[in-house]
């Protein structure tokens, strides 16, 4: 996760982990804000092998004010209104290995090149 991190960090955004015992209204805000561009989401899975539990990532994305489920267990993307995002999020958070990562565009520093260097997200 910290290649993921650092990555996402060169295209001027920060990452998050998100506390799991805050609340999903603050989540709900959160991802509200015009800055959060996505979510990085880890969910249980089944068992491999009968021994080793398997993690599933995939990302919830906001393009133009509109969020997407990128998991690629679907067919294609998916469209999410609020409630359905809510939804998603409330299932990932009620398993107790459920994680969220936030990517939240940070703001240039001074030397950065202003907006312009913002990344088309």
């Amino acid at each position: 996760i910290n290649v993921i991190m650092l990555a996402l960090q060169q295209r001027g955004l920060e990452v998050q982990w998100w506390d799991r015992r805050r609340s999903i209204d603050e989540l709900r805000s959160l991802a509200e804000d015009a800055d959060c561009v996505g979510l990085i989401c880890n969910e249980p899975g089944a068992w491999l092998f009968g021994m080793i539990p398997s993690q599933h990532w995939f990302t919830l994305r906001r393009v133009r004010g509109v969020w997407y489920d990128l998991d690629s267990k679907l067919q294609r993307p998916a469209k999410l209104g609020t409630d359905a995002l809510l939804s998603r999020l409330r299932r990932l958070l009620g398993h107790e290995a459920g994680q969220v990562l936030v990517a939240i565009r940070r703001p240039a520093a001074e030397g950065e090149g202003g907006a312009g260097a913002q990344p088309e997200l």
